[in-house]
C-alpha cells in the first residue's frame, strides 16, 4: 500500500509538471504565425494572375532560455518546452493569414496556392473603322422616259442634277458603341490560368436620307428638284413604279422606274463585332512584393500568352427607295431595297506576352500584347429586292484571305477586398487585309457586283470597365 501511495504521488507531480509546461507553450494560432502582410497582396497572388508566391512568411525562432544560478547551487530555471524552441511547422494551407477584416461573402479560398475558378464581366465602349467612302447615289431631278411631260423629249434629264444622297453621308463621324464581355476561367496550382471569354459590340448605325424637300436655294419653279433620280439599269417591269401619274402633266409612268422621280431615298450602314477567345497565361518571371521588409520594392511579373481567337466582323449597307404617285400613294410594290453585306468570320491562334506591376495597397497595372494570323472566311452578298420581297436579284461571293492582327490591352486593377477585383482599361486592335466595300452600290440590277476590296488596316479601340470574382 505504501508503494502504491508513492506511485500515486509521482504520477500527480508529473501531471502537474506537464500541465505547467503546456501552460508556458505559445498558442499555435495560425493567424499569428506570420507578420501582418498587405491582405490585398494575397489577391494579387490569386486566380487572375499567373504566378502566386509560394514562399511562406515564417517567424524567426526565439532565443534559448538561459540557466539561472539561484543561491549557492546550480539550479536551472524551468526551460520552455522543446516545441517552443523550434520554428512552428506551417502547413501549406496556413501560409497566408486570414483577411482582416473578414467580409461575409462566399468568395476566395484560404488556400489560394491550390488555384480555383474565377469569373469576370465588363462593360465596353468601343468604335470601329467605317470603310464607306464617296459615291453618288441619288441626284436632284428626273429623266423623261417617253417625252409626254410638257417641254421634254424622250431621255431628257430635268432638274439640277446636284447630289442629293452620297454614301459618305453614312460614313461617320466615327462613334463609340456599347457592348459587354464575360469570362470564366481557372487558375492551376502551378500558376497557369485558362480563361474562355466572349465579347459583343452592339450595332453601330450610320444613316442619311433625301426627300422631296430640297435644300434651301435648290427649289425650282417647275419643282423638278423635288424628285430624286438614281441611275439603276437592267431592272424588270416589276420595278417600273406606280401605275398612275407620278409627274404632273405626263402620262402614267412617264418617269419609268422606282428610282426615277422617286420621293424618298434612305441609306443606312451597320456594323457589329463578336469575339470569342480561349486564353492561357503562363508565368515566366516575377519578383516578390514585400511590404514589411522592403516596402519600396514593387512586385513585377512577366508572363506569356497563347490560345485561340475567333473574331467576326459583320457589316451591311442598305439603300431604300420609295416612288409615290402624284397623290402621294405608294405600296410595297413601289419600294426598292438594295443591300450589300460583308460577313467576315476569322479564326486563328495567337501568341503574346504580358507585363504586370504591383504598387501595393491593392493597385496594379498590366499591359498585354498579342498577335494572331487569322484565316478569314469572307462572305459577300449584294441584293436588290422589292418591298414585298416577291422579286429581286442577288449575287454572292466567297473569299478566303489571311488577316494579321495586333492587339494591345492596358488595365489598371484595384483589389478592395479578397475575392473581388475592379479594373478599367483601354484596348487597341488593328486587323489588316480585311475586306470592305467603300463604294457599296452597283447600279446594275441584273448582276450587282460592287467593288469588294482588301482594306489595308481596320482599327478597333475603346474603353472597358469590369469586375471579377475569385472563388
Amino acid at each position: 500500500m505504501e508503494e502504491m501511495g508513492i506511485m500515486r504521488t509521482r504520477i500527480g507531480w508529473l501531471a502537474l509538471v506537464l500541465i505547467a509546461g503546456m501552460a508556458q507553450a505559445p498558442a499555435a494560432v495560425w493567424g499569428q504565425e506570420a507578420p501582418a502582410a498587405d491582405p490585398v497582396h494575397r489577391l494579387f497572388a490569386g486566380a487572375l494572375h499567373p504566378a502566386a508566391p509560394e514562399t511562406a512568411l515564417e517567424p524567426e525562432p526565439g532565443p534559448l532560455a538561459p540557466a539561472d544560478y539561484l543561491g549557492d547551487g546550480l539550479i536551472p530555471a524551468p526551460l520552455a518546452p522543446v516545441d517552443s524552441l523550434l520554428p512552428p511547422r506551417v502547413a501549406r494551407g496556413q501560409e497566408v493569414p486570414p483577411p482582416d477584416p473578414v467580409f461575409p461573402v462566399p468568395l476566395y479560398s484560404p488556400r489560394p496556392e491550390l488555384g480555383g475558378f474565377f469569373f469576370d464581366m465588363e462593360f465596353v465602349f468601343m468604335r470601329q473603322t467605317n470603310p464607306i467612302k464617296n459615291q453618288t447615289i441619288a441626284v436632284r431631278g428626273f429623266q423623261s422616259t417617253d417625252g409626254s411631260i410638257p417641254g421634254t423629249v424622250p431621255g431628257q434629264f430635268v432638274g439640277s442634277g446636284l447630289d442629293a444622297l452620297n454614301a459618305k453621308q453614312a460614313s461617320g463621324p466615327g462613334t463609340f458603341v456599347p457592348g459587354y464581355r464575360f469570362g470564366l476561367g481557372y487558375r492551376f496550382r502551378n500558376g497557369v490560368t485558362a480563361e474562355l471569354w466572349y465579347l459583343h459590340l452592339f450595332n453601330a448605325r450610320f444613316q442619311a436620307g433625301a426627300t422631296l424637300a430640297p435644300p434651301p436655294g435648290q427649289l425650282d419653279p417647275a419643282l423638278a428638284n423635288t424628285f430624286l433620280f438614281s441611275p439603276v439599269f437592267n431592272f424588270p417591269t416589276d420595278f417600273a413604279g406606280p401605275l398612275g401619274v407620278d409627274v404632273a402633266g405626263g402620262a402614267p409612268r412617264a418617269a419609268y422606274g422606282i428610282w426615277n422621280a422617286a420621293e424618298e431615298e434612305i441609306i443606312k450602314f451597320e456594323q457589329r463585332l463578336d469575339r470569342w477567345e480561349l486564353r492561357f497565361r503562363i508565368p515566366i518571371w516575377e519578383t516578390d512584393y514585400d511590404p514589411v521588409h522592403n516596402p519600396d520594392k514593387l512586385g513585377l511579373r512577366l508572363y506569356g500568352l497563347c490560345g485561340f481567337r475567333h473574331t467576326w466582323l459583320w457589316e451591311r449597307f442598305q439603300w431604300r427607295v420609295v416612288d409615290r404617285d402624284i397623290n402621294g400613294a405608294a405600296g410595297p410594290e413601289d419600294v426598292a431595297i438594295y443591300s450589300n453585306v460583308v460577313s467576315q468570320p476569322m479564326y486563328g491562334g495567337f501568341l503574346g506576352w504580358g507585363f504586370e506591376k504591383y504598387f501595393g495597397h491593392g493597385v496594379a497595372l498590366t499591359m498585354d500584347l498579342t498577335g494572331v494570323g487569322y484565316i478569314n472566311f469572307v462572305r459577300e452578298i449584294a441584293r436588290y429586292e422589292r418591298g414585298d420581297e416577291q422579286v429581286g436579284s442577288k449575287r454572292a461571293n466567297r473569299e478566303y484571305t489571311i488577316a494579321p492582327e495586333l492587339q494591345a490591352h492596358f488595365n489598371l486593377w484595384w483589389y478592395p477586398i479578397e475575392g473581388i477585383q475592379f479594373r478599367v482599361g483601354y484596348d487597341v486592335i488593328g486587323i489588316f487585309n480585311t475586306i470592305a466595300s467603300p463604294e457599296p452600290v452597283d447600279f446594275n440590277f441584273t448582276a450587282p457586283a460592287p467593288r469588294w476590296e482588301h482594306k489595308a488596316a481596320r482599327l478597333i479601340d475603346g474603353f472597358n470597365v469590369g469586375v471579377g470574382f475569385i472563388f
